[in-house]
């Protein structure tokens, strides 16, 4: 059954950095944003090193969602749709924790696969004007890296791979700041898994999405001066973002130009995964959309009505490809 189409509802994302939540009235093409909120859980972080969420993080989102549960019923939302990415995937205990907010919170949440991220990545962050209709789109998550292609605005394909901000700040720049040695291994390791990814028609202009795009974008127009009103990073003005933030601790990136300290930590992950995808794909400015999985999510759901999940599985399945797979398949 179709739902109205102008309701109000809210998405919770339960992501491997941060739990957010989006509120917004939704039309099938267009959301009229009513509130945005996030909260840095770092939950990757302890399943990286446990290999499963942990209990303090457990807590933390666990509050996040109930906190944003009250939000979304101050705002009279008449649905709450709820996800979970990669480190959800990946813990050991993902079903404990799913059971309990749902038991603790009545929030039901789905654990969705990279694929259906991929999707909903594209249509959070194409919906708005002005986007070309053969741009691709790249989300640099907190434990995966989403890439999908498109031609006259429908997906062609699409990838996911475990590899995020918080993977790669865990695994290669534990120091703070992170010297060059740290870096230059980072670098080597993205340049050499990319090769392992097969794109079959490379995107001529690409969409970058996520909070590390975001924080990137706020913190080259605050350090650098670049134009606040535009949303477009080049190669060279992430290299001057990845020297500053080589340069500097985290703590004085958060207090001079206005980030969140959690954040600042990671920022220097972001920034490589961004330029070596960009290299990759021979690409020389960016676009940097605040717009993702969680508009996504709304606009399937506006679009699809109470089947919309499987919807976006059914062109997640026939779009998706793994590196694994084109390997598999000779690609």
């Amino acid at each position: 059954m179709q739902q109205p189409a102008s309701a109000i509802r809210a998405a919770i994302d339960i992501g491997s950095n941060t739990v957010e939540v989006l509120v917004a009235r939704c039309l099938p093409d267009e959301l009229e944003i009513i509130e945005h909120q996030s909260t840095m859980a770092r939950l990757g972080e302890s399943v990286n090193e446990k290999g499963e969420i942990s209990r303090d993080k457990f807590k933390t989102a666990l509050n996040a969602v109930r906190k944003y549960q009250k939000l979304a019923k101050k705002h009279k939302a008449e649905q709450i749709l709820a996800i979970a990415t990669e480190a959800t995937r990946e813990a050991r205990n993902s079903q404990d924790f799913l059971e309990a907010v749902k038991r603790k919170t009545g929030v039901e949440v789905q654990l969705i696969s990279g694929f259906v991220e991929a999707v909903l990545d594209y249509y959070g962050a194409t919906y708005g004007p002005g986007i070309p209709s053969d741009a691709g789109v790249l989300d640099v998550g907190g434990g995966s890296t989403e890439i999908v292609t498109a031609k006259n605005r429908h997906i062609t394909w699409l990838t996911s791979v475990p590899i995020g901000s918080g993977t790669i700040h865990d695994r290669y720049l534990p120091s703070d700041p992170a010297p060059y040695e740290e870096m230059e291994a980072a670098r080597s390791y993205l340049a050499k898994y990319l090769q392992t990814i097969r794109i079959p028609e490379p995107p001529p202009a690409l969409i970058v999405t996520g909070s590390s795009a975001s924080s990137l974008l706020k913190l080259g127009q605050h350090a650098f001066k670049l134009d606040e009103k535009s949303d477009r990073l080049t190669y060279e003005d992430l290299s001057l973002c990845e020297g500053l933030l080589s340069a500097l601790p985290a703590e004085e990136i958060a207090r001079r130009f206005e980030q969140r300290l959690e954040r600042a930590r990671i920022l220097p992950a972001g920034a490589l995964i961004i330029q070596a995808v960009m290299q990759y794909l021979h690409i020389k400015e960016v676009r940097i959309s605040s717009h993702g999985v969680r508009e996504g999510a709304l606009l399937a759901c506006t679009r699809y009505g109470e089947r919309w999940l499987e919807e976006v599985n059914s062109i997640a399945f026939k779009q998706g490809t793994s590196p694994a797979d084109q390997v598999a398949q000779g690609m």
